[in-house]
């Protein structure tokens, strides 16, 4: 088991909707970006119906296809490699909270000229010291973009390996510093993979949700964990996405991005699971979605057990 203290900040960090949109926008996971990408692949796919009815029926050729479209939209996705400057961060998190006193008035009080120039100042201050701070935190990477002349590169130079000269990626000439750049920002890439690749956001943002339950002592949990039912068995017999607890109290989760992926039989295989190992508690959590629409299919699949609460998504 893993001590909760180590994921405390970086519970924080993701309860913040202008952070994990950032975070989000850096794994081009945003619901802008992946409706995008998702479109560009059924408007292939539709070009392709014949391929894919011949792969339904076992065609060699048709596999063959396949399986090659699907390796070169898997190398696409592990290239992930954005950054961010500052400011747009500043341009970002300023349109986040002027959206926000839209619907909220008396959060700023003084609307003068004066009143309206300072708050913005004390807006991008607070913002600069969140981003050292987790800069420092090692969430943020800090770095530079630079440019060569000699083959036309454009390549991104940690902050520790920038130097007055610097050596070309590509081509190995030498890249001057120019006088005046820009910082930029990347995600650590254990961040950036964890996120991207398996998702872990939901499962971190459910965890703190679950931090906050009364807990005095101690909290420890383990993430994804496979139950086998005998020892010499291979192949589980079920998975848990979150296994933790709490003074004294165990606590076994589910955890989608997506509400729409708690579907009965998700919710069912749950149930089952608290009646074997009856847990103090079996919870739900997901990013994004209608809680209400988890908590209609959590009554239709019945009651877990007496001794168990089956708790709608937090986050």
């Amino acid at each position: 088991m893993v001590c909760f203290e180590a994921f405390t900040r970086r519970g924080h960090f993701f309860e913040s909707s202008f952070w994990r949109g950032i975070v989000e926008r850096l794994c081009r996971l945003s619901v802008t970006e992946e409706e995008a990408v998702l479109t560009r692949i059924r408007n292939k796919l539709d070009k392709q119906k014949e391929i894919l009815r011949n792969a339904g029926t076992g065609n060699t050729e048709s596999l063959q296809w396949l399986s090659r479209y699907v390796l070169q939209l898997a190398r696409q996705q592990h290239m992930l490699d954005e950054e961010i400057r500052f400011q747009l961060l500043d341009k970002l998190f300023h349109a986040q909270r002027e959206e926000y006193i839209s619907k909220n008035p008396h959060f700023r009080p003084d609307t003068s000229e004066d009143g309206l120039t300072t708050d913005r100042e004390q807006t991008t201050r607070t913002l600069r010291r969140s981003l050292q701070y987790w800069t420092e935190a090692g969430v943020f990477l800090q770095g530079v973009r630079l440019h060569c002349d000699n083959c036309g590169s454009n390549y991104w130079q940690h902050v520790d390996g920038v130097a007055e000269k610097n050596t070309c990626h590509g081509c190995g000439a030498d890249v001057a510093l120019p006088v005046e750049v820009p910082w930029s920002y990347r995600l650590n890439s254990l961040v950036r993979n964890g996120i991207a690749f398996h998702g872990c956001m939901p499962l971190v943002l459910t965890l703190y949700s679950a931090r906050q339950l009364p807990t005095r002592h101690s909290f420890l949990f383990v993430p994804g964990i496979a139950l086998y039912k005998e020892y010499r068995d291979r192949t589980p017999a079920a998975e848990i996405d979150i296994v933790a607890v709490a003074d004294g109290k165990t606590l076994i989760g589910e955890v989608k991005t997506s509400s729409e992926e708690f579907s009965p039989q998700e919710l069912a295989k749950l149930a089952e699971l608290a009646k074997r190992l009856q847990p103090d508690v079996a919870i739900l959590g997901c990013l994004r979605g209608d809680a209400n629409a988890v908590a209609a299919t959590k009554d239709g699949v019945g009651s877990v057990t007496r001794r168990n609460r089956l708790r709608s998504p937090g986050n």
